[in-house]
């Protein structure tokens, strides 16, 4: 039996208890509930086949449409309009004619086998209340494959009257014959599973509030709250052009594709003239380029692209800035061209059969991958998908969308800049999909203290997609972990009320009124720094940048790059820490980078800028840029290089940038560093650390290179021996010679990991934001005022087993408990199980 239990009034579990369907505490839909009622269906014979096992399934209904697999994820329509004709629109093996002509013939014979006289291999049943159909038959095709036809009622749709749903069937194939007939044990499981997609099917309209777990809140004590704002529902990032502009397409691509062109060739034009330090290019060069693609659109001769670029760039006098400005402005070009004369004639352009718009884009994408992965150039390719993304903005009139104030915004791959974009408009909060929590995005949401919820499955938006789109928008709060779908008004005003009182504010208020010292010598609370270009810049609390990320950074001359380390380190008077430019082999390189991929023989950051000479002029001119500053600034600049593993790396960096700068800028007084965050780099810790003024470990990187994971571990993983022996090695290391030592990463923006550190050695600590920082800066006081560091130590050396982290961690913030208003905040936002959904009061 493949139920452990079955409650038709809450709940239905499963076998292997996995949820099937839960009334108010979740919600399934229909293509999720199809999914596993197939899923359980194929388990049955998967496990109670000796020697047997399925070949494969496919699950289709038969409408309006025709034929559709129901469980592909395009819903792929099959061109047929009956059962019989489906026989020809899919594999010949599966005799649909057969089954259609048998159904037919039998559907009144209810709870009866019936067998074939002319295949002995053909079996056919109906239930007793005709909700479950099946055949058994051998394949014509392959005579050792056995088919199972179950056709399983109509599918529930949205809006559609009852008598009009679809009905669908799933066709199993296996090595070995099903034999039902013999084991009606099989059956009833059948129709159970099939019973409990029937209840899930009914109870998805349960009303009353609905909760989705999410994976985590990024700002942990802001409550989001507010009517919810599908991005690609207005088309911000949909793959589909929407039916009302659909209509008109053909007559708005023109002036789109005319739109896009400009404005993808007004970004190349700024960025070749930045570099060659000439403004005037844009203003010159936009217009001929235009003209040239006008005069291709209207058949008037006139010059082609390649007489503009080489009549414009050839007195320049710059080959380099004329081949890559040449090919991203030709890709523009040449992608226009194609879409223009798409629409020129949009009949047999594709076998013969008028196309819409969308279609004509999706075929020139489709011309493109194969040419350039034939080149095997990633510009060309990164230059042509992102031309056709402004042609479908520019469709889609995204600059006339209007995001409402208050709202909370539903998108995906969401950029920091986006982040920022919704923000100003008035939105109340964001839940990101396909988003994790060391993205820019995440990173900008964070440091702005944004509400932003990722981790949230994509059911959430077919829920909020079940009804019509002209009722209203369904209302959603999200706190802690948990997102709740239509809240009542007294849970609302609860968690409200339970999100001021965990509030940090209290602690930045706290935070310039008291130091914390450790063996004479003060700690220093430092916060990370997020910038982008346009935004508004957020005052770090101590008045000290601990790191700032160069990838955040624009791309920009070193007269524009000044400015923004004079910007920036205005804000941060007791100084301010650059860490140079850090991606590696498995990121991907932000598009406002713009530097090429990693080569195959570029194993290290190192290999990379010094066998690409864009990342190496990227290093160069950035920190010529940043000594400008510091030399006209005056305050404390610190420049950190990032994944050292040697003292050889060091020196690569010092003689190759860090020297070249100071001849240009002798007066610039800046002190230098590095990340500490391989164990190669913590075994010649004493070898690395002569020439430093300073350290900085990475506990996020350090941790997943010393425990050899593929991703970077979070927070309490880090709390393993052979990672706590690392950090304490750098740290003492450092403290025995002098030299200042910070640790940033997720540990040091964690409030009971930042004390752990504190027993390791003296350390400064560098948060991911003001509020982390005068959490730690609290919490570390308390620690020292109490006297509870050997406390920490003993609990590091005594805790034992296999959850190590666990009790480490746990017992730890028990040391608080004295401190209730630290204690309870603890609880609340940090602890390992955070107490954050508190039931309502009676």
């Amino acid at each position: 039996m493949y139920f452990k239990h079955i409650q038709f009034d809450d709940k239905i579990v499963l076998y292997n208890a996995e949820k099937f369907y839960r009334g108010n505490h979740g919600w399934y839909s229909i293509r999720k509930i199809l999914s596993l009622e197939t899923k359980y269906i194929n388990l049955i014979f998967d496990h109670n086949l000796p020697g047997s096992s399925i070949q494969n399934y496919a699950r289709y209904t038969l409408g309006q449409h025709g034929w559709k697999n129901y469980l592909n994820h395009n819903l792929q329509e099959l061109s047929v309009t009956d059962w019989r004709s489906a026989e020809m629109a899919v594999e010949a093996e599966q005799p649909f004619a057969l089954f259609a002509e048998i159904d037919k013939a039998n559907k009144h014979r209810t709870g009866q086998w019936v067998d074939s006289v002319l295949d002995p291999s053909l079996h056919w049943y109906c239930s007793v209340d005709n909700r479950i159909r099946l055949m058994e038959i051998q394949s014509r095709k392959n005579k050792d494959q056995y088919l199972l036809f179950i056709v399983l009622g109509k599918i529930p749709q949205e809006n559609i009257a009852e008598a009009d749903w679809e009905e669908s069937i799933l066709v199993l194939r296996a090595n070995k014959p099903f034999n039902l007939r013999e084991h009606p044990d099989h059956l009833t499981v059948i129709k159970e599973i099939h019973e409990a997609a029937r209840v899930a099917y009914k109870n998805r309209s349960a009303q009353g509030p609905i909760i989705f777990k999410a994976k985590h809140n990024l700002s942990i004590f802001r409550v989001g709250l507010g009517n919810i704002y599908i991005a690609e529902e207005h088309g911000v990032l949909t793959d589909e052009i929407p039916d009302d502009v659909m209509q008109d397409s053909l007559t708005h691509l023109p002036a789109a594709v005319r739109e896009a062109f400009r404005e993808a060739c007004t970004v190349e034009l700024k960025t070749i003239g930045e570099y060659l330090d000439n403004p005037a290019i844009v203003p010159d060069c936009l217009p001929l380029l235009m003209d040239s693609l006008e005069t291709y659109a209207a058949k008037t001769g006139g010059d082609s692209i390649s007489e503009v670029v080489d009549r414009y760039f050839n007195p320049l006098q710059n080959r380099e800035i004329l081949l890559t400005g040449y090919s991203a402005l030709g890709m523009f070009y040449d992608v226009a061209k194609k879409i223009i004369k798409c629409l020129d004639n949009p009949v047999d352009f594709k076998n013969g059969t008028e196309i819409p718009a969308l279609s004509i884009l999706a075929e020139i994408q489709q011309h493109n991958d194969k040419v350039f992965k034939d080149m095997g150039d990633g510009s060309l390719y990164k230059n042509r998908k992102y031309f056709l993304e402004v042609v479908q903005r520019k469709l889609l009139r995204l600059e006339e969308q209007a995001i409402p104030p208050g709202c909370i915004v539903i998108d995906r791959n969401l950029t920091d800049s986006m982040v920022q974009v919704y923000r100003n408009a008035g939105a109340a909060g964001i839940i990101a999909l396909d988003t994790s929590e060391t993205s820019h995005a995440s990173l900008k949401a964070k440091g702005l203290q944004f509400p932003f919820l990722i981790g949230v499955d994509e059911e959430i938006l077919d829920y909020l997609d079940r009804r019509d789109h002209d009722r209203p928008a369904d209302e959603v709060i999200f706190y802690g972990d948990e997102l709740t779908i239509n809240p009542q008004s007294a849970y609302k005003r609860h968690l409200l009320a339970l999100a001021n009182r965990n509030n940090p504010h209290i602690f930045i208020k706290r935070f310039p009124n008291y130091s914390v010292v450790l063996n004479g010598e003060e700690i220093k609370f430092k916060t990370n720094f997020f910038y982008t270009a346009g935004e508004e810049l957020i005052e770090p609390l101590g008045g000290e940048i601990g790191l700032l990320r160069d990838e955040m950074l624009p791309k920009g001359t070193l007269a524009e790059l000044r400015e923004i380390f004079l910007k920036i380190g205005r804000l941060a008077p007791q100084g301010l820490t650059w860490r140079t430019l850090d991606v590696s082999r498995i990121d991907k390189l932000p598009d406002s980078i713009g530097l090429p991929a990693y080569q195959d023989n570029q194993a290290s950051l190192l290999d990379y800028i010094r066998g690409t000479a864009e990342a190496y002029a990227w290093v160069q001119v950035r920190t010529q840029a940043f000594f400008a500053a510091q030399q006209e600034l005056g305050t404390p600049f610190n420049i950190m290089y990032p994944m050292i593993h040697t003292p050889q790396d060091f020196n690569y960096y010092h003689e190759n940038f860090y020297e070249p700068a100071r001849v240009l800028f002798p007066a610039a007084r800046v002190r230098e560093g590095v990340m500490i965050e391989t164990p190669s780099a913590v075994r010649l810790i004493q070898d690395i650390l002569p020439p430093l003024d300073f350290i900085s470990i990475g506990s996020n990187d350090l941790t997943m290179f010393t425990l050899r994971q593929d991703e970077r571990q979070k927070t309490i993983k880090g709390l393993t021996p052979s990672v706590l022996d690392a950090l304490q090695t750098a740290i003492n290391a450092a403290n025995s010679t002098q030299k200042e030592v910070s640790v940033c990463g997720d540990m040091a923006s964690n409030p009971i990991m930042s004390v752990i550190l504190l027993a390791l050695g003296k350390t400064n600590l560098s948060a991911g934001d003001n509020y982390a920082s005068a959490v730690n800066k609290q919490a570390c006081a308390y620690v020292l005022e109490k006297g509870l560091l050997p406390e920490i130590r003993r609990i590091l050396e005594n805790t034992g087993g296999q959850d190590y982290a666990e009790n480490v961690y746990a017992q730890v913030l028990e040391i608080f408990k004295d401190d209730a208003e630290l204690y309870n905040y603890f609880l609340h936002n940090y602890a390992l199980n955070p107490v954050t959904q508190t039931p309502l009061p009676s």
